[in-house]
């Protein structure tokens, strides 16, 4: 229960932080757009289902091209619907700021790759190398306590090496120590577990920050909220995707006995050179980014 309602404090301290330090862009209030909310909502909906019931082997294909088939409908209806009015609920003409289509292509691609590692690396612990979920719990605390010393950092190191220098490298090594968990076994002692996890830890930390940051670059007080509410939503359905291709792979590769053998152990070793691989990959997004991209708001010079 308290994994729960641990949150309640925080969230009532987050929400104090953010009304005493976050500027308050305000514009004119304009009326909810209901047949924009109802067919976006629909389609995201509809999206969910498609994500949820994909891993698992008992639902037929029909029934997922029955969903798949309401998600682009909708979806499309969406589209044709924001191109026809003046205030959509998702203002899809966003999308022709570079920074903005650069940073929520990123975005999901990356977490793709990354977005199902708090599910699986405790998984390993646990269930492959048979450790404890207290063991586990204090293992990965080195990745938490990365994750916050590494945001005071993502400035200086955009204001000394530019986003686009920072996402490139910071994508490949985050590849790199994705597949370093690949490496290791039952017998690997959890102290080494220690540094990498807090390596992997900072340069996620450091990824995530950079990557929204640069999708707010370029936006404007006035379409601030509704780049914020795209990022929002593609941070959701890409972590969504991410922790669906993850348990994919992973079950894939334990039911291909003529790889595995049916060894636990090995479809995670696997598992992770796969999402360190698709991770690399991601790379390619932030080649699209310009030297220049985001140095006002960062200070680059």
């Amino acid at each position: 229960h308290w994994i729960f309602l641990i949150n309640l404090p925080i969230g009532v301290l987050g929400i104090i932080i953010a009304q005493k330090v976050m500027p308050n862009f305000q514009r004119q209030s304009k009326r909810l757009d209901i047949i924009g909310f109802f067919l976006f909502s629909g389609a995201i909906i509809a999206l969910s289902f498609l994500l949820e019931l994909g891993e698992r082997s008992s639902v037929s294909i029909k029934g997922l091209i029955a969903i798949l088939s309401v998600f682009l409908i909708l979806g499309g209806l969406y589209v044709l619907y924001a191109r026809r009015v003046h205030n959509p609920i998702i203002n899809l003409n966003l999308l022709k700021i570079r920074t903005l289509r650069i940073g929520l292509l990123g975005n999901l691609f990356t977490r793709l790759g990354i977005g199902s590692m708090p599910f699986l690396l405790p998984q390993m612990i646990q269930i492959a190398f048979h450790h404890t979920p207290t063991q586990s719990g204090l293992v990965m605390m080195s990745s938490a306590i990365a994750t916050l010393i590494a945001k005071s950092q993502v400035v200086p190191l955009v204001k000394r090496f530019g986003y686009r220098k920072i996402l490139i490298t910071n994508t490949i090594l985050l590849a790199v120590v994705i597949s370093l968990f690949a490496l290791t076994n039952q017998s690997t002692p959890l102290i080494l577990l220690v540094p990498i996890l807090f390596v992997y830890g900072s340069v996620n930390s450091i990824q995530m920050t950079s990557m929204n940051t640069i999708s707010l670059a370029d936006l404007t007080p006035d379409v601030a909220s509704g780049g914020n509410s795209m990022i929002q939503i593609t941070q959701q359905l890409s972590m969504s995707f991410g922790v669906s291709v993850g348990a994919m792979i992973l079950r894939q590769t334990e039911s291909a006995s003529w790889l595995t053998g049916g060894d636990i152990g090995l479809s995670f070793k696997y598992t992770f050179l796969i999402l360190g691989a698709m991770t690399l990959l991601s790379t390619l997004v932030f080649t699209r980014l310009r030297k220049d991209d985001g140095d006002a708001m960062a200070g680059h010079k």
